[in-house]
């Protein structure tokens, strides 16, 4: 492994309150992998266009986010009413959010600079979503999951992962503050 990949790597082994506000990203040769990871972003466009027109079809769901452990994750699942969507748990009923903080969560998605290329996976202990955001584009049925802890974002369409990205710390901000999410590590 080269020393830029591994400058890189080490770079997301911190926490995600570690890292830098804007991190500065080395290119990771294709031998490390992630490629297609990295790829997905060029597809990100399609993604924001379907959500310019999502003001009426737009839901938001709370996931279980990172828990304290896997006890503590089974015992909300069972305990908890929660509904699997994409092979994560989140709590069924959406959220109802007041016109300015819906506003200010549409206004950060839209904006393209929100979301940067995938640059390596965190040692956090894998992406676990606090919240999926839904809308339908005539009768194609998107989706983003954001992971707080990760700073990471996965967009579908119609169940099918086409973009994995990296999420702005700043744009997470307005986003968890929109939602009333507690600051990390306040679940």
């Amino acid at each position: 492994m080269s020393l830029a990949a591994a400058a890189a790597i080490s770079l997301y082994l911190l926490r995600p309150s570690d890292r830098p506000e804007q991190p500065k990203y080395v290119e990771l040769p294709d031998s490390i992998g992630f490629e297609w990871e990295r790829e997905s972003f060029d597809r990100v466009d399609e993604v924001l266009a379907s959500f310019q027109g999502s003001r009426e079809s737009l839901q938001i769901l709370q996931g279980l986010g990172h828990p304290a452990g896997r006890e503590w994750l089974r015992h909300k699942i069972a305990t908890t009413p929660t509904v699997e969507i994409l092979e994560h748990p989140f709590f069924p009923q959406p959220l109802s959010l007041e016109p300015a903080a819906l506003s200010a969560v549409r206004a950060t998605v839209l904006d393209r600079t929100a979301f940067i290329r995938f640059g390596a996976p965190k040692a956090c202990g894998g992406f676990r979503p606090d919240y999926l955001l839904r809308w339908a584009d005539d009768e194609v049925e998107w989706s983003a999951q954001l992971c707080f802890t990760c700073q990471e974002v996965k967009f579908y369409r119609d169940e099918e992962l086409i973009v994995y990205a990296d999420t702005r710390k700043q744009a997470q901000e307005v986003i968890r503050k929109a939602l009333g999410h507690p600051a990390h590590g306040g679940r």
